[in-house]
């Protein structure tokens, strides 16, 4: 099946939170109001399944649960045992996802609140077109405001809002704890002929073993203390990421798993990390470039990012100011084209 348009997209995916009788659970009723058919995704409860035109989908969601997310995949196909794929929104070929979806995806993100008389009363929830946007959705709470995305214009991403607890929510995760630091340079370079590349020096300066991770380029490898990788980045790439891996275990074959930051299991990542995971995100333009850490996965490692003609961002714990903790903190940084871009990590 043909994937939709990526814009100007008038039908909408609608997810609508509902409260439960308890503070125990959120009923999350998923509508597909598309003309085609879409095949929705829930994590970390949920999984997802196909929705024709029309159909509904509910999903008990725990009080309690944090960096929940709801998005529609488009073009998909799977066989019986539920393997395949998708043009958009993938997680790793199968239908019920526990990984993330691969971009460009709209995405509906919550927390809910815990168990009554906790000490969190409120939800959070939200709609981002950050990872992209590949078909309309809105998302609305009993007590709170609708958001929608109609297209990739969105004027209500990344609009956090919240609800009343045992109504419908959404917000972000926690961060973890780690005291080292990984430190990762990011070079700006001139390809022979021009400015078509960017190299970024990857240095595990930590006094254990990790395992970053870089995508769309790069993919991953083992890094023992004070080893480097480098990595060309062609300009032009958007949405870069670059992440450590923490307690991994990787077979002849680049087959294993991770403590934190795991891409479904693979040592050259071509899936976005599992969270907690501490982010360098970056755009390599033409003029102007643009760079940011991000906690809003949680923190796993600590990492610092810098640019040349730009100020450095560092992370060593979890409340780390230079970094986005929520999509609206607005923590992104500029480079002038052609910069030398550096990410220190153990600075």
């Amino acid at each position: 099946m043909a994937s939709p348009p990526a814009t100007n997209c008038s039908a909408v995916l609608l997810v609508v939170l509902v409260a439960a009788g308890t503070a125990n659970a959120a009923i999350f009723t998923i509508t597909n109001q598309c003309s085609y058919t879409v095949w929705p995704a829930a994590t970390p409860v949920g999984g997802g399944v196909q929705l024709n035109p029309g159909d509904t989908w509910t999903i008990d969601v725990p009080a309690g649960t944090s960096s929940g997310r709801v998005w529609g995949r488009t073009g998909c196909s799977f066989n019986g045992a539920g393997t395949g794929g998708c043009a958009t929104g993938d997680c790793a070929g199968a239908l019920s996802c526990s990984l993330s979806g691969q971009k460009p995806l709209t995405l509906a993100e919550f927390t809910l609140a815990g168990s009554a008389g906790g000490s969190q009363q409120l939800d959070f929830y939200d709609v981002s077109v950050i990872d992209g946007f590949n078909v309309g959705l809105s998302f609305s709470c009993s007590s709170g405001e609708t958001l929608t995305c109609r297209d990739s214009c969105c004027p209500d991403n990344t609009k956090l809002r919240h609800c009343n607890a045992n109504s419908n929510y959404q917000l972000m995760a926690s961060p973890a704890t780690f005291s080292a630091i990984l430190v990762v340079v990011l070079v700006a370079t001139l390809a022979a002929g021009g400015a078509n590349a960017a190299t970024f020096t990857i240095t595990n300066r930590c006094s254990f073993t990790v395992w970053p991770a870089a995508t769309p380029v790069g993919g991953g490898r083992q890094l023992s203390p004070g080893d480097t990788w480098t990595i060309n980045v062609p300009a032009g790439t958007s949405s870069g990421r670059v992440w450590g891996r923490t307690g991994c275990s990787f077979d002849g074959s680049g087959r294993g798993s991770c403590a934190t930051g795991d891409c479904g299991g693979a040592l050259s990542c071509t899936l976005s990390g599992q969270p907690p995971l501490t982010l360098a995100e970056f755009t390599i333009g033409g003029s102007q470039d643009f760079y940011d850490l991000s906690v809003i996965d949680g923190f796993n490692v600590g990492m610092s990012f810098s640019c040349s003609s730009g100020v450095t961002l560092t992370c060593r714990d979890s409340s780390c100011p230079d970094a986005y903790h929520f999509p609206n903190d607005r923590k992104t940084n500029a480079c002038g084209g052609n910069s030398n871009y550096q990410v220190v990590f153990c600075p």
